[in-house]
């Protein structure tokens, strides 16, 4: 809203301009130069405990929504990471590997700043590659997210989960193990 982009400040007003982008999954935008004060106010949002007929009808609108600023936007690593994670819930692991993929490209294994969004698009192909039967390309994927970032608790049991599919006992304890340590 307009009234979060001005900060009035004895004699001086500020505009901070503070907006909301996308259409699914809007993020808050603002200077990240400027400093930031934390305060006692929250969001609650209630768009995920809806009986499941409204949540079909939710993430069949969130796809189109996503799939239109993709259409838009190629690039739009933001929208191809939301609909990677809104397939993944579906099950559909064809749409989440070519979307998380996207992502990974977009943005790339150097963009520190962007670092999150890569590693939950790896995190989303380990989880996807598994279910697919391409436990090879999980395996991959998931060290490469642990190299990244050593404590990532979600490729852990990702790689518990492929060498305890393929009856390796040893490294699916090792990783299992590893989840509880962290």
């Amino acid at each position: 809203s307009k009234e979060l982009g001005h900060f009035i400040h004895t004699k001086k007003q500020y505009d901070l301009d503070i907006h909301f982008e996308g259409i699914v999954h809007n993020q808050l935008m603002y200077d990240m130069h400027l400093p930031v004060a934390k305060t006692d106010l929250g969001f609650i949002h209630y768009g995920y405990a809806l009986p499941p007929s409204d949540m079909s009808q939710k993430h069949e609108r969130s796809k189109a929504l996503l799939n239109q600023q993709i259409s838009e936007d190629e690039n739009n690593f933001f929208a191809h990471l939301n609909l990677a994670q809104l397939l993944r819930a579906q099950g559909d692991n064809k749409g989440t590997i070519e979307h998380a993929k996207k992502v990974t490209e977009v943005i790339g294994d150097k963009n520190v700043p962007l670092r999150h969004a890569y590693l939950m698009a790896l995190d989303q192909l380990g989880t996807a590659y598994l279910s697919d039967n391409q436990d090879a390309n999980a395996e991959k994927v998931c060290l490469e997210a642990i190299k990244i970032k050593k404590n990532y608790l979600d490729p852990m049991i990702t790689l518990g989960n492929i060498f305890l599919k393929n009856n390796d006992l040893k490294r699916a304890k090792y990783w299992f193990e590893k989840y509880l340590e962290v």
